[in-house]
């Protein structure tokens, strides 16, 4: 019979406690197995290699959540070293779930290998938006050590998947070493993600440039995509992308269109709203957003107001205290789930939220999300 497993604060390692670990990982238990996987995380836990090769396993698991905490427990797995081969083995797994967990753990514990960048840039194709995302921070890394490897992006742009040329493209404006003809060369495929992917690489290089002339040939791509493409979305990208090129001279375009305007990753997915996308662990180390990045985001929540560019707040009423607690409630197992927690205030018919990523002490992706969703349980 399965041993229930019970999270503890400071737990002795052992091998009782490994094989109770064990248990609650192979219970099909869900609330145990999740128990488990934040404590080996946090790494109140010790480890074994049974229990590493379980951790493998699990990514491939269908809960989502359970997933995202067996590569969060790798992470911690990896960084002891000890348990690197194990890792390093299943970069050549037939699976690509484990294949990218591996990957991701070994690259947050410092490692750099061929092999790592391979498995990231297979991943970029990942049916989980999420993973493609993290892989694409995985491949920009590798490339900032080894700039040959930018390369194979640049191949990428022109003969990948279509999944694969969008991830591309971000992964070069990430890096800032391609060129603007490149990305308004991507204006005339056929898939608007990928589109889009250039004006988001387009807007990052005029930024940089603003002192120097475009290329006119790069200013008729954009100017055409405004005036001819299909896509709403990718008319008001190239606005806000033309604006910023043409400054005083095109200022009722940029003006139009700038309220619109969905900058960085959010626009390539102006199809899909904030409360349709998951929380993403922040792995710390990166960035917190910046005021032009906040913006577009902000503008997708109602309201809620950012302070001081480093968290996000919101108040919300309630006609007695019993339902602000019940939203409170909902909320908390919202935070659960998400693995993305807020400050919760709760008083008599009123509850306020703040929010920001810890890890980076600002604000990220995450956190417009979690508000999103955090109205959508109201």
């Amino acid at each position: 019979m399965n041993r229930r497993y019970v999270p503890r604060i400071l737990a002795p390692v052992s091998v009782g406690s490994s094989n109770a670990v064990l248990d609650a990982l192979d219970s099909g238990d869900r609330g145990a197995m999740i128990g488990a996987l934040v404590d080996l995380e946090s790494g109140r836990r010790g480890l074994q290699i049974s229990v590493v090769e379980r951790l493998i396993d699990l990514l491939t698991d269908s809960d989502k959540e359970i997933r995202r905490r067996a590569a969060g427990a790798l992470v911690t797995a990896a960084r002891s070293k000890r348990y690197c081969p194990v890792l390093r083995d299943a970069l050549d797994d037939t699976d690509p779930d484990r294949r990218w967990g591996a990957c991701f753990a070994l690259n947050l514990a410092g490692e750099s290998s061929s092999r790592i960048f391979q498995v990231a840039v297979d991943s970029l194709a990942h049916q989980d938006r999420d993973v493609c995302w993290a892989a694409t921070h995985v491949v920009v890394q590798a490339c900032r050590n080894d700039s040959a490897r930018s390369g194979v992006l640049l191949g990428l742009v022109s003969s990948g998947k279509p999944e694969v040329r969008k991830m591309a493209l971000y992964c070069l404006r990430e890096l800032g070493s391609a060129s603007m003809s490149l990305f308004a060369g991507a204006l005339t495929d056929e898939h608007t993600a990928v589109r889009l992917a250039a004006l988001a690489g387009l807007f990052r290089l005029s930024r940089q440039s603003m002192s120097s002339p475009v290329d006119a040939d790069v200013i008729a791509r954009v100017r055409d995509c405004l005036e001819n493409d299909s896509n709403e979305g990718v008319r008001r990208a190239s606005a806000a992308v033309l604006g910023r090129i043409m400054g005083d001279d095109d200022e009722a375009c940029r003006a139009s269109f700038h309220h619109e305007f969905l900058g960085g990753r959010a626009m390539s997915e102006s199809t899909e709203r904030l409360v349709d996308r998951s929380c993403v662990p922040c792995r710390g180390g990166v960035p917190p957003l910046g005021e032009e990045a906040i913006a577009p985001l902000l503008a997708q929540l109602k309201g809620w107001t950012v302070q001081n560019n480093h968290h996000l707040i919101k108040q919300y009423s309630f006609i007695d205290f019993a339902s602000a607690l019940a939203f409170v409630n909902r909320v908390g197992e919202l935070a659960e789930r998400e693995g993305h927690h807020p400050d919760i205030c709760l008083a008599w018919g009123r509850v306020g939220l703040k929010i920001w990523t810890h890890k980076i002490d600002g604000l990220s992706d995450s956190d417009f999300v979690f508000a999103a969703k955090a109205d959508a349980v109201l």
